[in-house]
């Protein structure tokens, strides 16, 4: 199996609505999530944490 290095240099530019977005998700899967973090997901969107 083959690793690769992040090299942020080569990253594509995103947002800072994207930005925003990522950083919510990133919050919520480490368990650090706000109630403002869980506005980036549908009203009706279900999260299920197993």
């Amino acid at each position: 199996m083959s690793t690769t290095n992040p090299t942020p240099p080569s990253s594509l530019p995103i947002s800072p609505e994207h930005q925003h977005i990522v950083d919510s998700i990133t919050r919520l899967n480490s368990g650090s999530a706000s109630e403002s973090d869980m506005r980036v997901y549908a009203s009706q969107a279900i999260y299920d944490d197993p």
